[in-house]
């Protein structure tokens, strides 16, 4: 059967990916159309619009690097996927369409990829079963399941959230590691000993690809062990079994030894469980709600219905206990009952498929839907997951059971109408997401629990001076979310701009909360633009600030190194405002030994000067200088407003003679 996949490459072989590849990309690109014309959504603004590196001009080294690592979206900082963005931008400039096409263009090459894996796989599970195939029947089984995936419904957040090209590129580049690694299996178990030096390539160039584009790539070595186990299960010609057990061994073993050691002496950067802190739930409470979570995800994919998809989903139920609520201990219950078959499946060959697809679905979960501190639910989490529940319903749908002995093609007829409901749905979800009315008006509409659509949607309303619905909708989002000052912050800044005020029980409100409940990096870059804002409205201004100083004072090490930074800079830049010079230096010093910056070193020369320490301020000034960073606008009308100042001071109050060194 490996004929199947990859052996000689032949003519209807060609012929079978080229007629695959145009009725996938006809059939992908007419359901995704209206949705490319979409506007970004959610973290697309702070990893683009907000990210001046990816903003190239050339493709010089020193530009590539820079935009590659400019982010710190994970543990290795994904350099493939903004790699790319940078490049989108280079070539197409900043319309968003290009950006979401690329990202459908990924999305067909991965399903094209899945049509390869599975044609392979139906191939080996039908002759498990003692079932003949032909070539057409394979092509046929493979290609449902590929379309089927390609046009899911709850796909399209990969697709059309940009950003997530990051979880579409890793999972590309992961099957892209898979089909490299079947195809070197094959080779050695025909004894031909080119087949290791593929598997080798393969592991370490797509399996590095993947994992630099976001860290699911780290899961390569489970799929391959199921793969192993359940397709080939280390069927191998006699002289091979040695050799081939001490390959495998130092292939899958090692990285599994690293990442155990990584995870022991640098937890906060793995699975970073001190980020609970930032949490509404515990490591215990995510747990338990993310039982529930897959089943959510179960039900998506096998009914998708798309009144209950979303790009938030903050409305979902946590769980506090395993009664609470009391679907959490039945889905427990149902996960273990699900892996149990799954594991007894591996010993019954008609069951085989089964246990693939139990196992393909969760260990694609194990590192977003397990310890990591994550939100606790995303769809575009079950992009390459998915593929292992559509397998397992195309292949048990199309069986050849004895009922379809007289009619053999009537086995095809649910799979086709699956195809076509899924399609309609992703259409018009598209069509929800090609604009910012349809989207955050359908968000509000199919979740009217969620903060962040009510949220978004007032944020839209403000900006299109719809102030009164605006209001309402914010204000139903800062309810709702009533353990977070996010979104009464949102609020606070919508009243401040309509109103010329903030009302005394806003302020009592967020005071509790800062109090009482944890904040995040989110938190201080809404204070940061709603201190902008009030800075010419005295009252406001001062209590919103003293609310600022409580929040850090509360937890000062709450926020990750970059966002303490952070923090005390805008604190810096307030105090100093509101002349407040002395706390001002403070948090300049602090976040000075975190990183020197020009601009801290120029608060700190203009403090310095307003409490009459001038030599301080020279050497404020000069340290500044010296860290040779290119100053921006602002920083260079900073700089030769100070190079004045520090002139007339020196000249006026230095003894002659010592002019000329200290103006150096």
């Amino acid at each position: 059967m490996g004929g199947f996949f990859l052996g000689r490459v032949m003519k209807k072989e060609i012929y079978t990916c080229i007629t695959f590849l145009f009725i996938a990309s006809i059939i992908t690109l007419t359901i995704y159309w209206n949705g490319l014309y979409g506007p970004p959504v959610f973290d697309d603004i702070p990893h683009i619009a907000y990210n001046s590196k990816i903003f190239i001009d050339n493709l010089d080294l020193s530009s590539l690097k820079s935009a590659a690592f400019s982010q710190k979206s994970g543990v290795l900082q994904r350099p493939i996927a903004l790699l790319t963005l940078a490049l989108n931008i280079y070539t197409t400039g900043t319309d968003t369409f290009w950006m979401k096409l690329t990202n459908l263009v990924f999305h067909i090459t991965s399903g094209i990829g899945l049509f390869l894996l599975a044609r392979f796989l139906f191939a080996r599970f039908y002759s498990q079963n003692n079932k003949p195939v032909s070539f057409y029947q394979i092509n046929l089984l493979a290609g449902l399941v590929g379309i089927l995936w390609l046009v899911h419904p709850l796909n399209l957040t990969s697709v059309l959230y940009i950003v997530q090209r990051m979880n579409q590129l890793s999972a590309l580049f992961l099957i892209a590691a898979l089909l490299t690694y079947i195809w070197g299996r094959v080779k050695i178990e025909k004894e031909n000993n080119r087949g290791y030096w593929i598997i080798g390539f393969g592991y370490v160039f797509f399996g590095l690809m993947s994992i630099l584009s976001k860290e699911n790539g780290a899961l390569l070595p489970l799929f391959i062990i199921l793969i192993e186990i359940l397709v080939f299960r280390f069927k191998l010609p006699t002289r091979e079994k040695r050799r081939f057990k001490i390959f495998w061994s130092t292939l899958f073993l090692l990285p599994i030894v690293i990442a155990f050691l990584a995870i022991i002496f640098f937890p906060d950067q793995t699975i970073r469980l001190n980020a609970y802190d930032t949490r509404i739930f515990t490591l215990y409470e995510r747990l338990l709600t993310e039982s529930r979570v897959l089943w959510f995800y179960i039900s998506l994919s096998m009914v998708p219905d798309i009144g209950r998809m979303g790009l938030f989903h903050d409305d979902f139920l946590l769980s506090r206990s395993f009664i609470e609520p009391l679907t959490t201990i039945f889905s427990i219950i149902g996960i273990l009952a699900l892996l149990t078959l799954a594991f007894v499946g591996i010993r019954i060959r008609f069951l085989s498929v089964l246990s693939f697809g139990i196992f393909w679905f969760f260990i694609g979960h194990i590192l977003e839907s397990t310890v990591i501190p994550l939100e606790l639910i995303f769809e575009h989490r079950n992009y390459l997951p998915q593929f292992g529940l559509l397998f397992t319903l195309i292949f048990y749908l199309t069986y050849p059971y004895k009922f379809f002995s007289k009619g053999n093609s009537l086995r095809y007829i649910l799979p086709v109408v699956l195809i076509m409901l899924y399609a309609l749905g992703t259409f018009g979800r598209a069509i929800n997401w090609s604009s910012e009315w349809n989207l955050y008006n359908s968000e509000v509409a199919n979740h009217p629990n969620s903060p962040r659509a009510h949220s978004m949607l007032g944020i839209l309303m403000h900006d299109n001076k719809v102030y009164d619905k605006a209001k309402y909708h914010l204000s139903i989002a800062a309810m709702l979310d009533n353990k977070s000052p996010d979104q009464l912050l949102r609020l606070m800044q919508q009243t401040i701009t309509t109103e010329g005020t903030i009302q005394t029980d806003l302020f009592n409100e967020l005071e509790y909360r800062i109090n009482n409940y944890s904040y995040s990096q989110i938190t201080v870059w809404i204070f940061e633009a709603l201190l902008a804002q009030t800075s010419n409205h005295e009252v406001e201004y001062k209590r919103l600030f003293n609310i600022y100083e409580k929040m850090l004072r509360r937890s000062p090490d709450i926020l990750g190194k970059e966002w303490q930074l952070k923090s005390r800079e805008i604190a810096g830049v307030h105090s100093f405002n509101l002349g407040r010079y002395k706390e001002a230096r403070d948090y300049f010093i602090f976040a000075n030994k975190k990183q020197p910056k020009l601009m801290a070193f120029l608060y700190l020369t203009e403090i310095s000067l307003k409490l009459g320490n001038k030599k301080q301020a020279m050497i404020y000034f000069t340290e500044g200088k010296k860290l040779n960073a290119t100053p921006t606008t602002a920083e260079k009308k900073k700089m030769d407003r100070l190079s004045v100042k520090l002139h007339l001071n020196t000249s006026n109050h230095i003894e002659p003679g010592n002019d000329q060194d200290q103006s150096k």
